[in-house]
């Protein structure tokens, strides 16, 4: 699904498809923008099985081969979860969201309760069955920056999956910059977050004690977000979408005292201008990262230290100069 990239993408398709019969491209007349591609994609799947792969990120070469034998041994399952390694483009190991997940097969609504305890792991590992649309439906462009969030939520409140921690793909990191555009609108984010909240409250399948457990669990993460995306706002220079963001914090969440310390920090943005404002954020996130690294225990830095030393092989596939034939 080439989104009116502009570039040789049809080029380098086209080359594919002489090889691979299977390979169908399509491009859009214009930019959908990335939420309306991926949907205009589930739109077009005809196949028993279907994935999401944007075109930053990477499959490892056995994720198929490891997910199809999950399914067989679990046939009841609509979606199988494979490990995902966070890399920068440099290569720097980020660490993999399903380290805190037990493996084995989950089954609703405790399987919806995991990923609101343990945390998403992105669909980037992620293979379906083509039939959980026929109990969930597509993307909710609702959703937006969360559809992906969301269209797991949703299936793993109505159907059973597998996890598996075996490394299957790469998720890459972009780098936070002053110039870079990595963080969403906040007019994008605050509708379509509680917009998910309510595509689980309002399931009429779910007992009320998980919808509330949803509700609180939710609401905690979109709080604690919110502090360190204001500063993330005042680093990119995003000062309306900064003073958004600690409204919301400030009047529906009731955190008075961390909305008045986003109030002065943006003041002192302001007071600043923009060069000497981004040396103080980009101070403050960086004895963040420190501070978080020192309160944890010699154990977790050693484990920490372990696991990138794990996932150290897996970043040559992140130079696609090593590959012996691009086009495989």
């Amino acid at each position: 699904m080439d989104n009116a990239s502009g570039d040789n993408t049809a080029t380098s398709v086209a080359e594919i498809a002489k090889q691979d019969p299977r390979v169908r491209y399509h491009c859009h007349d214009r930019n959908l923008g990335q939420i309306e591609n991926f949907a205009a994609g589930l739109h077009l799947v005809n196949t028993p099985f279907f994935s999401f792969l944007s075109d930053d990120d990477l499959l490892l070469p056995e994720f198929y081969e490891t997910a199809m034998r999950l399914f067989d041994e679990h046939p009841e399952s609509s979606f199988v979860c494979c490990g995902v390694l966070h890399f920068t483009a440099s290569g720097e190991y980020r660490g993999c969201p399903m380290d805190p997940w037990p493996e084995g097969v989950y089954h609703p609504p405790e399987g919806l309760l995991a990923q609101l305890r343990y945390g998403h792991t992105g669909q980037t590992g992620m293979l379906f069955r083509r039939q959980i649309m026929e109990k969930i439906g597509f993307l909710d462009l609702q959703t937006a920056f969360v559809s992906d969030l969301d269209f797991v939520q949703r299936a793993s409140a109505r159907t059973s999956f597998v996890m598996s921690r075996k490394p299957s793909a790469i998720y890459c990191i972009g780098s936070l910059t002053p110039h870079s555009n990595g963080t969403y609108p906040f007019d994008k984010m605050w509708p379509a977050w509680p917009h998910m909240v309510r595509n689980l409250t309002n399931d009429p399948q779910l007992p009320n004690p998980v919808k509330q457990e949803v509700q609180l669990r939710l609401d905690r993460q979109f709080r604690d977000q919110l502090f360190i995306l204001v500063l993330r706002y005042l680093y990119q220079n995003k000062t309306e979408d900064a003073w958004k963001a600690q409204n919301i914090l400030d009047k529906e969440f009731k955190c008075w005292f961390q909305a008045a310390v986003l109030r002065s920090a943006i003041a002192i943005h302001k007071r600043l201008g923009q060069e000497r404002a981004f040396a103080l954020w980009s101070f403050c996130l960086t004895m963040r990262r420190r501070w978080r690294s020192l309160r944890m225990t010699r154990a977790a830095r050693l484990e920490n230290q372990e696991k990138a030393t794990k996932a150290a092989p897996y970043a040559t596939f992140l130079d696609v100069s090593t590959y012996p034939n691009p086009n495989q």
